[in-house]
């Protein structure tokens, strides 16, 4: 390891030997501030590139992250430009330094930015940082030699999206029923097809009530074996599929939500537990365990008595998330974008414990999230969880329903 204070300017590039033997990749870091602090970082990385090899205790990406953390200055905020191996280092870093509380942004003004690098030869694989807040810079760097044993690379999690169904009406659910989707909207439930899927006739049946809407009206959808039920605040209804009919009555159930609840009544938007706690979104985390929205927006995770064990912050909506290649519980929280207005972005997080370690994965939404809701399909297991996200285009007017699941990639 090792640091430094930079004055004058130049860039800094540095090559390494790949697999082959060959030189295999340049990065080049336009690095402002530096002259003599360059070069000390070009000569750090080739001694730690000859000298790695000798160490006992080789480094890891740990390291490195451990190291990056302990020369950030304290309350700083990090901006995280990493170059190479697809994007991978930057994927693992800002994972690893959000699981030690520093907080990440990818905006300029007023952060601290930390430009990063990992290279490797045939014996030995290093990694050099160079951490600046425009008026002085540290750099710090790790390496270790690598083993007889193939390197086998940690998957990383990241949020896919796909879209379902786009209207002009406000979209409160949709779910998949046999080979048609199904699209609720606070008058009428649609049959449509699914994309890529064989085309289904459209057709619409009336949601009848004499009911008043709330203000803020929430729906959810659940299909049977046979057809279809639909929650509306103080109103049920169920349909079947053939023929598409619907019959609603002025009552209340429990919504398929994750957890307990007695529904949302009538002139409300949000649920209740059966002891009393009021929250707007759940997300079911598994072993009898939930993270909910409380009334006041702070995320709160609740035991297998649905009693309040730790609250992280704050969000609008939570869902839970399951990926195939790694076991860790997932969850996806929504924040209004510091870049766009009338935007929302979707945040993937990490469950350890009581507590939540941010992802390095986001996704900027074209518009304001107005439902997030666990997506029911019959035909996938209750561990292959997705979710369904629904988005108001306020400029266009247009509703927008998507799919949001977990892709993996090695």
């Amino acid at each position: 390891m090792g640091s430094c204070a930079a004055s004058a300017g130049q860039v800094l590039s540095f090559a390494a030997v790949g697999f082959h033997g060959r030189e295999w990749w340049t990065p080049a870091f336009a690095l402002a501030g530096f002259g003599a602090a360059g070069r000390f970082m070009s000569s750090a990385l080739m001694f730690l590139l000859a000298v790695a090899p000798a160490w006992s205790q080789p480094a890891h990406i740990e390291d490195f992250a451990a190291s990056i953390a302990a020369a950030i200055p304290a309350g700083a905020t990090v901006r995280l430009v990493c170059t190479g191996d697809d994007g991978r280092t930057q994927l693992e870093l800002a994972r690893l330094l959000a699981g030690r509380g520093i907080r990440l942004s990818e905006l300029r003004d007023g952060t601290t930015t930390v430009r990063c690098s990992c290279l490797e030869n045939l014996r030995e694989r290093a990694c050099i940082a160079d951490i600046g807040d425009g008026t002085a810079h540290r750099v710090v760097a790790t390496a270790r030699a690598k083993n007889s044993e193939p390197s086998v690379l940690n998957p990383i999690v990241a949020l896919e999206m796909r879209p379902l169904y786009a209207q002009r009406d406000p979209i409160l659910d949709v779910t998949f029923a046999g080979s048609a989707l199904l699209v609720l909207s606070p008058a009428m439930v649609t049959r449509t097809s699914i994309p890529s899927q064989t085309p289904v006739s459209s057709q619409t049946v009336p949601v009848t009530t004499s009911r008043v809407w709330p203000r803020d009206l929430r729906g959810r959808m659940r299909a049977t074996a046979d057809g279809f039920e639909v929650f509306l605040p103080g109103v049920t209804c169920r349909g079947s599929s053939a023929p598409f009919t619907l019959a609603c009555a002025d009552e209340g159930e429990s919504w398929p939500i994750g957890i307990e609840n007695a529904g949302i009544a009538p002139t409300r938007n949000t649920f209740a537990t059966p002891e009393g706690l009021s929250f707007y979104d759940a997300a079911s985390l598994g072993g009898e365990q939930w993270l909910v929205v409380d009334q006041q927006g702070m995320l709160t995770f609740l035991d297998s008595h649905r009693g309040v064990v730790a609250k992280s912050g704050a969000a609008d909506h939570v869902a839970a998330l399951k990926a195939a290649c790694a076991p860790d519980s997932y969850v996806v929280t929504t924040l209004r974008s510091p870049e766009a207005e009338s935007a929302d972005v979707l945040r993937l997080s990490r469950v350890a414990g009581s507590g939540l370690v941010p992802e390095a994965s986001t996704i900027v939404l074209p518009g304001v999230l107005t439902a997030l809701w666990p997506l029911l399909v019959p035909s996938l297991a209750q561990d292959d969880r997705d979710a369904m996200v629904v988005v108001h285009d306020v400029h266009t007017g247009r509703y927008e329903a998507f799919r949001l699941s977990l892709s993996c990639t090695r």
